[in-house]
């Protein structure tokens, strides 16, 4: 399929990619720094068990199970099985992420068992045909934007699909390396690469920020109404870089999707609208999100 698309786009693409070739310090710091942070919860809840506990495997310290106890201390009494076993309704076996010399799979997390409920509240588990999609939908991406993936993976490590018509998918920073995925509107192919990747993205950022050293020119807390006015100017510099980040690597995939995919009309339709969408939104009016 020839497609034309607006070749000063391509190039924001690719300026990007060499800039996210900087990040995989900041990531590995980012992530050593908050799992301390789920060092510390441990000891707080649970001393007993920490004492028994690996101290430098940082991926029993990055469980999102701890993460959640630091929000709902009455359930800290399961803790001990949490550190204990791997809890996941599956694994997509084709999807690996390197961390020193460690590999695994991105893990599927039931948000029931998770204690995940309080910030998805009456979400539902998708049935097995959408879990089916969205472990499709990762297969492509690596086959399609294997560099991408590589990025995404360092600091994604677990991706929750849930069901909820009021709720948006998500990335938490309170939960590092967690996505959210709301399947319960589309689950075609692109809007699931574009969705997953997005919060990826939030996931590396939140790394990046948590490592200390990324240095802003000006306060990352400060407004954008602080230097400029319009719509989205209550948000902040962080939020600006991360809007920035997040849509530009969504539209890498799916230009990628498109180039190296064997897709029918629909679904290159679908993925050319949403690359021209990203596009007019980082061309016309880019601080505007």
């Amino acid at each position: 399929m020839d497609i034309e698309i607006d070749p000063a786009f391509f190039n924001k693409i690719q300026d990007s990619q060499k800039k996210w070739q900087d990040f995989e310090f900041m990531q590995v710091l980012g992530r050593e720094k908050r799992a301390h942070l789920g060092r510390q919860i441990v000891y707080a809840i649970w001393p007993t068990v920490f004492d028994e506990i690996p101290y430098e495997e940082d991926e029993i310290f990055l469980h999102p199970s701890i993460f959640s106890m630091a929000l709902s201390r009455s359930t800290a009494s399961i803790i001990p099985k949490l550190l204990a076993e791997v809890w996941a309704s599956g694994k997509v076996e084709n999807i690996t992420r390197k961390k020193l010399n460690i590999v695994n799979g991105l893990t599927l997390l039931n948000h029931e068992f998770h204690n995940f409920e309080h910030i998805i509240v009456g979400s539902n588990s998708p049935p097995p045909e959408l879990i089916d999609e969205i472990v499709r939908a990762i297969g492509v991406l690596k086959k399609t934007s294997p560099e991408l993936c590589e990025l995404l993976f360092r600091s994604t490590y677990y991706l929750l699909p849930f069901c909820d018509s009021e709720q948006n998918s998500f990335a938490d920073e309170r939960f590092p390396g967690v996505i959210f995925i709301n399947v319960s509107r589309e689950v075609s192919m692109a809007a699931l690469i574009e969705d997953i990747v997005h919060q990826s993205m939030h996931c590396v950022f939140c790394d990046v920020e948590a490592s200390g050293a990324l240095i802003y020119t000006v306060p990352a807390e400060g407004l954008i109404s602080d230097y400029l006015s319009g719509p989205s100017a209550h948000r902040t510099i962080s939020v600006l870089h991360h809007s920035a980040l997040t849509e530009a690597a969504s539209a890498t995939a799916l230009v990628n999707l498109l180039s190296d995919y064997s897709l029918d009309k629909h679904q290159q339709l679908e993925a050319l609208a949403r690359i021209v969408f990203l596009n007019l939104k980082n061309s016309d009016r880019p601080w505007l999100y």
